[in-house]
């Protein structure tokens, strides 16, 4: 992703480890592998509001998603999604801290980082 960040995992599938980098250049990735053959999903809508992503500069932000599986546990079938393809939706409430006074916490979830 970039120009965003990873604000919030909403879910984590059982057996499943995820990790997600630091931005470097306004670049950040997301890693989600299952642990077994057991712990596979049976449909990618199984990551449905998986993710809560922050955009932090709307005129550079880009995302895609590659998804990696098997039928047999040997021969891997990749695709990646652009953009147009991966299913967003906004949240209910503004990301974006108002003149009223509000909750740090929303106030802090709105923030991408330090501005120069």
């Amino acid at each position: 992703m970039r120009c965003g960040r990873f604000c919030a995992i909403n879910h984590i599938p059982d057996d499943w480890s995820l990790t997600v980098s630091a931005p470097v250049s306004e670049v950040t990735t997301l890693t989600a592998a299952c642990g077994h053959g057991t712990s596979a999903l049976w449909s990618a809508a199984d990551l449905g509001e998986f993710i809560t992503v922050c955009v932090c500069e709307p005129e550079c932000f880009d995302i895609r998603a590659t998804l990696t599986s098997t039928i047999d546990f040997e021969h891997e079938v990749r695709r990646t999604f652009g953009p147009s393809e991966l299913v967003m939706s906004v949240p209910n409430k503004p990301l974006q801290p108002t003149r009223a006074a509000e909750p740090i916490g929303q106030r802090e979830a709105a923030r991408c980082g330090p501005r120069g």
